[in-house]
């Protein structure tokens, strides 16, 4: 990286002007390449008398503000898409939740035919000639129910495991935005 007396004079040469005075000023004053952006117009009239070194530095400050980017600045974006990835975090959370929730009125609802079956086997278990074939089928759409009912608790089961995962991915996340804002507000000069 360019060192404050390096810019100056590069400054002083691309203007033909000399800013040997400027560097002992920038220098006195503890100016650093990252404050340089930030210096106000009262500032520079303050620091640099000669009014043709002052505009040369203050235009150069700033095609300087967009080259130098500030840890501040640096520890925003990282905040910011730590924020994105708990939303997205947060979003496919929900999602799940409501995959569970309509896995449920699954279940309720073949649980609930289940029973209707059952109930309508019991009432027709009087007569003889149809209680066979009316158990059998109650049989087998109860077998198959069984087998639905088996590959959603499965399905149940993945969910909450990707559900499970997602938390902790969220909760990683917030550990993370945690620190980095623990690391911001500790950082020297702030």
């Amino acid at each position: 990286m360019t060192s404050v007396a390096q810019w100056v004079n590069m400054v002083g040469s691309q203007y033909g002007i000399n800013t040997t005075d400027a560097v002992a000023v920038f220098a006195k004053q503890g100016i650093t390449m990252e404050l340089i952006p930030q210096i106000t117009n009262s500032e520079w009239k303050e620091m640099i008398t000669q009014v043709g070194v002052r505009t040369a530095l203050r235009k150069a400050a700033v095609d300087l503000a967009d080259e130098v980017s500030s840890p501040d600045d640096v520890l925003r974006e990282k905040v910011e898409a730590a924020r994105e990835e708990k939303n997205m975090l947060e979003h496919q959370e929900s999602q799940q939740k409501e995959m569970n929730n309509r896995y449920r009125q699954q279940i309720d609802m073949l649980q609930t035919s289940l029973s209707d079956k059952t109930t309508q086997l019991i009432n027709e278990g009087a007569k003889r000639d149809t209680l066979m074939n009316e158990s059998m089928n109650a049989s087998m759409e109860k077998n198959t129910m069984a087998s639905s009912l088996a590959t959603l608790s499965m399905q149940k089961s993945q969910l909450l495991e990707e559900k499970r995962k997602a938390v902790t991915d969220r909760d990683a996340a917030l550990v993370q935005a945690k620190a980095l804002a623990t690391y911001a507000t500790n950082m020297p000069g702030m």
